[in-house]
């Protein structure tokens, strides 16, 4: 996308709040590409599209900050897209927490059927083990334990299984950038989103239908932020105030 498109960081950016990628594979040795903001050269293949065990576990398309030139030619995409080691020592304090922090797998613990390199696991037993580590170490913080929400979800429903959907979701409207025939060009089915937070009460359940666009809209309304795209459309609604509670939960 062109500089002129408006980001979600460049939002925070701009009311002095920071925002993070930790993106889990990016800093490993031997990866396609490797390094804090990695991605391929603008109009070039990109190595790691291939869904294959030879390209290691990093993959741009899991890294959605380094699609926008407003991002990666600016100097802080090296220091605000960084591989997951980062996440521990950014939160062993409030102040270090970035305001928004996007933590993603690699293709190792994605969930995938895939395996990311050649014998290794995959499915959901890996992606199991990667929030069973990270999961808690965010939930410990001080960030999260004053005044913080951490949303789990996934970008699509299965292709096959028990649990198949390859119907799109809750009214989203086609992706730009995407065909526009087939289910591609919308959202990839249902899926489910769990809200840790010590303002959200455990146990609850919602029904609602939301999407992503939702989520960024939420996200953006907490705080005060113009909605950006897609989540400015009209019938794009943000998660219901009576999901979230009034005081922290004890």
């Amino acid at each position: 996308y062109p500089a002129t498109t408006q980001t979600l960081p460049g939002q925070l950016a701009a009311k002095h709040l920071s925002a993070r990628a930790y993106v889990e594979g990016m800093d490993e040795a031997g990866a396609a590409q490797s390094g804090a903001c990695a991605h391929p050269s603008p109009g070039a293949s990109d190595p790691t599209s291939a869904l294959s065990a030879s390209v290691g576990p990093y993959a741009t398309f899991r890294n959605p900050f380094v699609y926008f030139h407003s991002i990666t030619d600016s100097a802080a995409c090296a220091t605000e897209d960084v591989g997951l080691s980062h996440l521990a020592s950014d939160l062993r304090s409030a102040r270090s927490t970035p305001a928004l922090s996007y933590v993603v797998p690699d293709r190792c613990h994605d969930g995938s059927l895939t395996p990311c390199t050649a014998g290794a696991a995959a499915g959901l037993p890996p992606a199991e083990a990667f929030l069973k580590r990270v999961v808690p170490e965010i939930m410990r913080s001080p960030g999260y334990r004053q005044a913080g929400l951490l949303v789990i979800t996934v970008d699509e429903a299965p292709s096959s299984g028990e649990y198949a959907d390859s119907s799109s979701c809750c009214g989203q409207p086609p992706f730009p950038n995407l065909p526009s025939s087939g289910t591609r060009g919308h959202g990839g089915g249902t899926v489910g989103a769990l809200l840790l937070s010590p303002y959200v009460k455990g146990g609850g359940t919602n029904q609602e239908r939301f999407n992503h666009f939702s989520l960024l809209r939420t996200i953006e309304a907490f705080f005060s932020l113009r909605p950006l795209g897609y989540a400015a459309l009209p019938e794009e609604k943000a998660f219901e105030a009576g999901m979230f509670l009034a005081r922290p939960a004890r």
